[in-house]
């Protein structure tokens, strides 16, 4: 105590050279010191002393400069009490301090009830081991009428309707003054001991064991008794001890009173102690849906299991089952490759489940473009096709899933006919089992099964017999059909001049068709549509036209093609059947650019 009061008359010799002697033409020069607020360490209440305001630490403490006059407490709007600077004994304040009685006077009722408050809204409800205020308590007193929580004049039933309103029960007034008392004696040294120790207080509710050590809090010094018996175990400086208590036998509940004595041999009130044997482990918990495969960092996964029981993950507590599920995120970062959670269940009791292990593969890998192999032929009207890529991806054709690649590397498929288009142009992709996407194939087919190049293809569309056909330079080709009337078509492979339109590349065509010294009329039919879609644009028209002689659809073809691009036919008849001679025809041009950047023409003829 002498220590303490040199202490502080040093401080206060300090402020008065400050205050004194500090002034100059920048300003006055301020200390700062830092106290305590003290009946066991209070955290989390508001305090203002000066320009100082903030929350008092986990171990009590506030801050004031050398030049405030007062210091005040707060709690939500419930002012505890303040104090004048000059009246601080040893910058550490009791709730006596705050009312201005002397420390050991346990008899104010405005130091009861600040005792009763602080010891009731305390956290855990455990003030051996510090007084916490959280700020959900903060807020709730903020909204209530300060009149009524006056601590000068507020009655007993006041202080429980308060504390009802954020949940809380009123500390009995022996039970706050017991523990006032023992800080005072264990602080500052005081003789003061007017009652009996509070009841002894512990967490513990569960055990698997027959001898199960508890924790037991209370008064520094008492003397613990189970059941009656000394237990010859004294409560520590630290308000804590442990005891052991005979939990033989089968499992279910079982009981114990705990009585704490003081060195007055003051006997307190019991705590009936409930202890629940149980040594059967939880079920092994189980897991909601989630992925095998990932290609991102954290998955977030439901387990399921006993109510209540600490969930392990990885030897670690993550969190409580509640309502029989818990939600946690996995973390799948890091390097690509199988990753393995242990998650198990431990009860009250200490039991633990069988681990559940969960195994998610992490890869950021796309798969390979993949590619694909077509049959010669349409079958039921649907071409038969053979996707291959990477084993159990998803095949997706213009953005429909067709099944998955079997571990062969291979997916077997029938790709609906277009049916009265000549060529169409599939963009397939395939997406593995952690959601990477391939890049896309593009693959475009037309009526014919001959193979144009690697990645253009043609299949004859339904009800069409071919009859005859032929390649034209290695870059079209000529197909003839017969139907209910003979049908030819072609397909070439064009370059546009420059930055020419289609539509200009188009209406240039047919007017060197129209120049052919065999062609009498082209009247156009149709206007000219432009097409936008999955990264194809193109022009379509129809004209009817008419030639000065008969002439097959086949060789009329091959007119067009060389006024178009030039070249000769092979491997084509060398003169046409009298049964698919006309002069009168209608022709369909459409001129396609796909997003590879290759521009087709197909020509289809009907007599």
């Amino acid at each position: 105590m002498f220590l303490k009061t040199v202490r502080w008359v040093l401080v206060l010799l300090i402020l008065f050279i400050f205050v004194a002697c500090g002034s100059s033409s920048s300003g006055d020069y301020f200390i700062t010191q830092t106290g305590t607020l003290n009946d066991s360490k209070v955290t989390g209440v508001s305090y203002r002393c000066g320009s100082n305001s903030g929350l008092t630490t986990a171990d009590g403490e506030f801050s004031c400069r050398s030049d405030s006059d007062n210091i005040e407490f707060t709690i939500g709007s419930v002012i505890l009490g303040s104090i004048k600077t000059t009246e601080l004994k040893d910058f550490t304040i009791y709730p006596a301090d705050l009312v201005g009685v002397d420390r050991s006077d346990t008899n104010s009722s405005e130091v009861v009830n600040i005792l009763q408050i602080l010891q009731s809204l305390d956290s855990d409800k455990n003030p051996n081991n510090g007084i916490v205020i959280t700020e959900a308590i903060r807020e709730t007193l903020g909204k209530i009428d300060t009149i009524r929580l006056d601590i000068n004049s507020t009655t007993q039933a006041d202080l429980n309707a308060t504390l009802a309103e954020v949940g809380r029960e009123l500390i009995k007034v022996d039970y706050a003054v017991a523990h006032y008392e023992d800080t005072l004696r264990y602080e500052i040294g005081s003789k003061i001991d007017t009652v009996p120790p509070a009841p002894a207080i512990t967490t513990q509710k569960s055990t698997n064991k027959n001898l199960t050590p508890i924790t037991i809090y209370g008064e520094r010094g008492a003397k613990i008794f189970v059941d009656g018996s000394d237990s010859t175990i004294n409560i520590d400086n630290n308000h804590t001890a442990i005891i052991n208590l005979d939990t033989t036998g089968d499992d279910g509940y079982m009981s114990f009173i705990i009585t704490l004595q003081d060195n007055l041999n003051k006997m307190g009130d019991e705590l009936n102690l409930t202890i629940l044997k149980d040594t059967v482990p939880p079920s092994k918990p189980t897991a909601s849906t989630y992925p095998e495969y990932v290609n991102y960092n954290s998955v977030n996964v439901t387990i399921l299991g006993e109510e209540n029981a600490t969930l392990l993950l990885d030897d670690r507590s993550v969190g409580t089952i509640h309502n029989g599920e818990l939600s946690i995120d996995l973390n799948t970062s890091g390097s690509d490759g199988a990753k393995n959670f242990d998650i198990v269940l431990m009860d009250l009791a200490g039991n633990r489940s069988e681990p559940l292990v969960i195994t998610i593969t992490r890869d950021t890998v796309a798969p390979d473009k993949p590619t694909i192999v077509t049959s010669s032929a349409l079958v039921n009207g649907e071409l038969p096709a053979t996707i291959m890529g990477e084993a159990d991806a998803k095949v997706y054709i213009d953005g429909v899933s067709y099944g998955t690649i079997d571990s062969d590397g291979k997916l077997n498929t029938n790709i609906p006919n277009p049916s009265l288009s000549y060529y169409e142009t599939l963009y397939i992709k395939q997406v593995d089992l952690a959601g990477n996407e391939s890049p896309t194939l593009s693959f475009t087919t037309t009526f014919s099964r001959i193979a144009l190049s690697s990645t253009v293809t043609y299949y004859i569309p339904q009800n069409m017999t071919l009859i005859r056909g032929g390649s034209f330079d290695g870059e079209g080709i000529i197909m003839a059909y017969q139907s209910d009337e003979v049908v030819a078509g072609s397909v070439i492979k064009v370059t546009l001049n420059g930055n020419e339109t289609l539509k200009e590349w188009l209406n240039r065509m047919v007017s060197n068709i129209n120049g052919l010294l065999n062609i009498n009329s082209m009247t156009q039919i149709t206007q000219q549509q432009i097409a936008e879609n999955l990264g194809r644009t193109g022009v379509i028209t129809e004209y009817s036209l008419q030639t000065r002689t008969n002439i097959g659809t086949v060789d009329l073809i091959s007119l067009m093609l060389n006024s178009i691009i030039g070249g000769t036919l092979s491997n084509l008849p060398s003169s046409s059947s009298s049964a698919i001679t006309s002069n009168y025809f209608n022709v369909i041009f459409s001129l396609v650019k796909e997003s590879s950047g290759e521009t087709y023409l197909t020509i289809s003829i009907v007599p």
